[in-house]
């Protein structure tokens, strides 16, 4: 069986979580908290009807591992923004890395109803399909997201689902696509030397 480089969308930090947003602090005040978490923390406890200090603090410990203590944030920015389609999103980027698949692609689905046009989130979504062996829905996945963010990245995660639905031709056209995006992508070269090969058989 052919083995496919595929870059992991969910395992890249910073994708598709949006950066925290920066308090403008002097000097004197930075130098009172400990940590990032520990002023989070301060902002939810002055502040617990600010859905964007629960955010935060739940991307800290997103960031830190800490999942459930991550989750419980993010679903306390749901009970304050239930239209937050980033807080679904962040919720299902903390559900993949818990090994929880299912709910995590629930959780994007959710999310992509309210902002469909969202190429990382809808690339979350491949991965997540594609782990599980659903490569059409995968393909859809993709597709939509290649469409709006052509990104070699992308085009290769494309060409792997092609591949393994034992579209060959299709699958070499997308890794060439990613090529010629990027010449230096290796995991694109790579596999389409393998899908060559496979082509040749």
């Amino acid at each position: 069986r052919a083995r496919w480089q595929f870059l992991g969308w969910l395992g890249v930090a910073g994708i598709v979580v949006v950066g925290l947003a920066l308090f403008t602090l002097t000097w004197r005040q930075t130098e009172t908290w400990r940590d990032p978490g520990t002023l989070w923390d301060h902002a939810v406890r002055v502040a617990p009807g600010s859905f964007q200090a629960h955010t935060n603090l739940g991307l800290y410990h997103l960031n830190r591992k800490d999942y459930d203590a991550a989750l419980r944030e993010f679903d306390d920015v749901l009970r304050l923004n239930p239209t937050s389609a980033k807080a679904l999103f962040n919720r299902g980027l903390t559900l993949a890395r818990q090994g929880r698949p299912n709910d995590a692609i629930e959780s994007y689905q959710r999310g992509l109803l309210l902002r469909p046009n969202d190429p990382t989130a809808l690339a979350h979504v491949g991965e997540l399909l594609a782990g599980q062996g659903r490569y059409p829905e995968a393909e859809s996945s993709y597709r939509r997201a290649v469409a709006l963010a052509p990104h070699p990245d992308l085009f290769n995660s494309l060409g792997i689902v092609l591949a393994e639905q034992g579209r060959i031709d299709e699958a070499i056209g997308a890794f060439r696509e990613a090529l010629a995006r990027d010449p230096r992508h290796e995991d694109a070269r790579a596999n389409l030397e393998t899908a060559l090969k496979e082509r040749s058989r």
